[in-house]
């Protein structure tokens, strides 16, 4: 009787701590798999979960952050839904390529000529992550089209300041696929920027290699 009392209270404890590392297991596939999706290649140790940059350059700054803000063509405060980033080469020159964080699907373009205040524009998503991220003012109109696939590291455009913009930069903006609905989101939750004002170079060895892919790409 003491026996089948034990294995009773042993089964009882059993599969509350086997339900547990099942969800454990399961949850990690999925982290990983998003990971996987998102660009990480593994070697990432930030904490963050994309560690590629949108730009082909040597340095790069954020000039505007993600919130609240002045008005920078015009009066009272405003929620600025991006992050704005210059971007350079060493010899101070701002027309840069602008390459995608992600593998992706472009659902939405804008031109300058349309009178959007995002200028020259392309906004890619990412259907693993359920991701969309906005290139938007960029200098010309952008190489790709609605519905086309872009490949991580694929140059999107040159870095310009068309549409309701006041200088040379990339306004960034994320949004997430929640339902139905799409949430704007914080791009510094994804991505390692450097702070307002802070310069930070950019890995030369990891733009020859993107540049080196383009290259081949237009060849195949």
């Amino acid at each position: 009787m003491k026996a089948k009392i034990f294995i009773i209270i042993g089964v009882v404890i059993a599969i509350p701590f086997i339900a547990v590392v099942g969800l454990i297991v399961i949850m990690s596939s999925v982290i990983g798999v998003v990971s996987i999706g998102g660009g990480s290649d593994g070697s990432n140790d930030s904490g963050y979960l994309f560690r590629d940059l949108p730009f082909l350059a040597d340095y790069y700054t954020c000039t505007s952050d993600f919130g609240s803000r002045s008005n920078p063509t015009g009066q009272g405060i405003v929620y600025h839904q991006g992050i704005d980033l210059v971007a350079f080469k060493k010899d101070g020159t701002k027309a840069v390529d602008i390459v995608s964080v992600f593998d992706g699907v472009v659902v939405n373009v804008t031109e300058a000529s349309s009178g959007s205040g995002a200028g020259n524009s392309l906004e890619v998503f990412d259907e693993v992550t359920g991701l969309y991220v906005r290139y938007m003012h960029m200098a010309l109109k952008p190489n790709f089209n609605m519905n086309d696939n872009v490949k991580k590291g694929d140059v999107l455009g040159i870095q310009g300041t068309t549409g309701n913009s006041t200088g040379i930069h990339l306004h960034f903006e994320m949004h997430i696929q929640d339902g139905e609905n799409k949430i704007l989101v914080n791009p510094r939750d994804w991505f390692d920027f450097p702070k307002q004002g802070e310069y930070r170079q950019i890995d030369n060895n990891e733009n020859k290699e993107q540049e080196e892919n383009n290259e081949e790409s237009k060849r195949d």
